[in-house]
């Protein structure tokens, strides 16, 4: 998932709901989901790369 051409790291939880980054604490049904949950959250502030390790 991309929010502004940034990448949005999103993850499935085992019992097959979805998290981003930005709205970890707010598992969603879908990837798409958690890419609108994370455009909520963010509300305009632009979304940085998560740098790797």
């Amino acid at each position: 998932m991309f929010v502004d051409d940034v990448e949005l790291h999103v993850m499935r939880n085992a019992d097959g709901s979805w998290i981003s980054v930005v709205s970890h604490y707010d598992p969603v049904p879908s990837p798409r989901a958690a890419a609108r949950a994370a455009v909520d959250e963010l509300q305009g502030a632009p979304l940085l790369p998560m740098p790797a390790n």
